[in-house]
């Protein structure tokens, strides 16, 4: 009763559009507010319920594993409750954002999909269907981020992402089709159980080019690099859909990853890829976002290089700690875009003194010390260790600036509640997830997780104190061309789009 109930007032999001279609559009934005409303009230509902242990599966329609059915857990709980959340902000947000425009009825529609769409991905409980939403998710989006047909720029950089995506979609394929060879089905619950009691059976090269195939297309659902140009390209698009992509459809490589957790395991070099591209994301992406001079340029930058930390906590185990970061960036990313033309000025900072670093480092040891502490005495592993500390160390500017703008005691006290804060919550998150996400300690078993998550926090750590300087004055000529070569994104996307147009010339601009 409870996933019928879930997927009625799903499915009464594009339903209410469609039947408001002739209607003012404030008044249908108002109509799909409260429906929206509703969703949030049952999802959260719903997502109660899982964290209390609650586990709703539905049958399979379909045949021979192959179908459709609904799977509500502790994993999908809070992502259902997160995205009707955001999807009644972007709604309401935009009955206002769009008044007056003469396609805000096509707009309505088309965000209503996509949410309705996304709602569904991660309350299947069949892969088959799981995949047949993410394509119904992509068509959705594309047709926002087509929304105004007379920009050359966003149709371009709608019609990348639309190839992109295919391209996940065809990895995705792929994947469901040799683990339907290799197990008879395609029910995510059954496969999951399958891999957590007996992962000799995922050991077949077949099941392993699955596992692969599926990091791909997390990877590429992520807008990872080097296929992440297209997230940079498509902010010319209203408002909210930026709201709605950056805090919750690119989290559905991420979701995919975590859904699949117990699969992922089994496969050694799918985790490498995991950890390898997602940690090299997510440095090279904290670099170039701190070169950036426009706010939705640092904002996407910033979604890249989160999704590279997530997808690099899911490659070292830590699938429960990426489901946390889920969660806690798209409610984050989500106000920063919304809130994004509230911001009238930037407000630089001087460069710390050689005793204000000298001070920072002084902090960071004790930070590690504090994390280390912490480890002894909760529940937490060497590897929820290592993102203890990285989590530590990227908040280090934020401390040191305070400090020297408001403060010591101030500082002190601001780095006091978020470490306690991100303490009881990783504490909390890896509580309710066990026995349904697994906890690997890689760290401990995996030569190569160690010198990657060890040598990713010494970078961190640069990254933190290189943050805190001004690279553009720097007198010398190196840090005058490594802050041009980052600011224009290491020419990745350049080559990108030379490629695109070198295929796609001048079509590009319309096609898709």
């Amino acid at each position: 009763m409870a996933t019928l109930l879930a997927l009625m007032t799903a499915l009464g999001l594009p339903t209410i559009a469609r039947l408001m279609r002739s209607q003012p559009p404030r008044r249908t934005a108002l109509i799909l507010t409260a429906v929206a409303g509703l969703c949030l009230l049952v999802n959260g509902a719903l997502t109660a319920f899982t964290l209390a242990g609650v586990v709703m599966r539905s049958p399979l329609v379909g045949m021979n594993g192959i179908g459709g059915s609904l799977l509500i857990d502790v994993v999908s709980g809070p992502i259902l409750a997160l995205i009707a959340l955001i999807g009644l902000i972007v709604i309401a947000y935009s009955r206002n954002y769009l008044a007056g425009d003469p396609g805000q009825s096509r707009f309505l529609i088309a965000m209503a999909d996509t949410i309705a769409a996304a709602l569904l991905f991660v309350m299947s409980g069949n892969l088959a269907l799981s995949i047949v939403l993410l394509i119904i998710v992509s068509l959705s989006l594309h047709r926002l981020l087509t929304f105004y047909p007379d920009r050359p720029a966003a149709q371009r950089a709608a019609a990348k992402k639309f190839v992109v995506s295919r391209l996940a979609d065809i990895a995705l394929i792929i994947a469901a089709t040799l683990l339907y060879r290799a197990f008879g089905t395609l029910e995510i619950a059954d496969l999951m159980t399958s891999a957590k009691s007996s992962p000799e059976n995922w050991s077949a090269t077949g099941v392993t080019t699955a596992l692969v195939m599926v990091t791909f297309a997390a990877l590429i659902k992520s807008a990872q690099f080097p296929l992440h140009g297209w997230l940079l390209e498509v902010m010319e698009t209203p408002t909210p859909v930026s709201a709605l992509l950056h805090a919750g459809i690119v989290n559905a490589g991420g979701f995919l990853a975590i859904r699949l957790a117990n699969g992922l395991l089994t496969s050694p070099v799918a985790l490498d890829v995991l950890m390898t591209v997602g940690a090299v994301t997510a440095l090279l992406a904290s670099l170039i976002m701190a070169t950036q001079t426009t706010v939705k340029g640092q904002l996407a930058y910033s979604t890249i290089a989160q999704m590279g930390f997530m997808l690099m906590q899911c490659g070292f185990g830590a699938f429960a700690s990426a489901l946390l970061h889920i969660l806690a960036h798209s409610l984050y990313k989500a106000h920063a875009f919304l809130s994004a033309g509230s911001v009238m000025a930037t407000r630089n900072v001087n460069k710390p003194a050689n005793l204000s670093l000298m001070a920072t480092g002084i902090v960071l040891a004790g930070l590690v010390t504090l994390a280390g502490t912490l480890a002894v005495i909760t529940p937490i592993d060497a590897t929820s260790l290592l993102f203890a500390t990285l989590f530590l160390a990227g908040i280090l500017p934020l401390v040191v600036r305070q400090a020297m703008s408001a403060g010591y005691w101030q500082a002190t006290i601001s780095f006091t509640a978020l470490t306690l804060a991100y303490a009881v919550t990783q504490i909390g998150v890896h509580w309710l997830m066990a026995g349904t996400l697994p906890a690997q300690p890689l760290l401990t078993t995996n030569l190569y997780a160690r010198i990657l998550g060890y040598g990713v926090l010494i970078a961190f750590t640069g990254i933190s104190i290189a943050q805190m300087q001004d690279w553009n004055a720097s007198k010398h000529p190196a840090a005058r061309a490594l802050y041009v070569h980052l600011r224009n994104g290491l020419y990745l996307n350049t080559f990108a789009n030379r490629l695109a147009l070198a295929v796609w010339p001048h079509k590009t601009a319309t096609s898709a």
